[in-house]
């Protein structure tokens, strides 16, 4: 039996299950225009969270939870006022004027999805020695 999730792994979907779920397309579709993708793109990354709700390490597809939080972090990231408004008005039926309570949402998202994804990450253990003794190329 894997170990239970870890605490960011559960608050990362918990925040995700507070998002509106894919039968409402115009949420996804507002996503996807103002990340300037397409709505499908964004449901085939989204719907990758299916894979992690267990748990966040490797699936059957040999993934794990840092793919879906790449995702989380380029299309919830960043200053997107006009997304922040969306969020406030699907979550908490406010007006734009509120878009504040949509950022607070979306860092979290955000802040979550990197400490898993800087977690699960695989690293070169070997790296950091390399640095001994190293010259800039010539």
């Amino acid at each position: 039996m894997p170990p239970a999730p870890d605490a960011d792994h559960q608050r990362l979907c918990h925040l995700f299950s507070m998002l509106p779920g894919p039968g409402n397309g115009y949420f996804w579709e507002q996503v996807a225009e103002i990340n300037g993708t397409s709505v499908g793109y964004v449901y085939e990354k989204m719907s990758t969270a299916a894979n992690f709700v267990q748990h966040p390490v490797l699936n059957d597809q040999g993934w794990d939870v840092t793919y879906f939080c790449t995702y989380v972090i380029m299309f919830f990231g960043g200053d997107k006022p006009e997304l922040w408004a969306l969020i406030a008005r699907e979550l908490a039926a406010l007006g734009d004027e509120y878009g504040h309570f949509g950022a607070l949402f979306a860092r979290d998202f955000v802040d979550t999805a990197w400490r898993l994804w800087a977690h699960y990450t695989p690293v070169d253990t070997d790296r950091p020695a390399s640095w001994f003794d190293a010259h800039p190329p010539s």
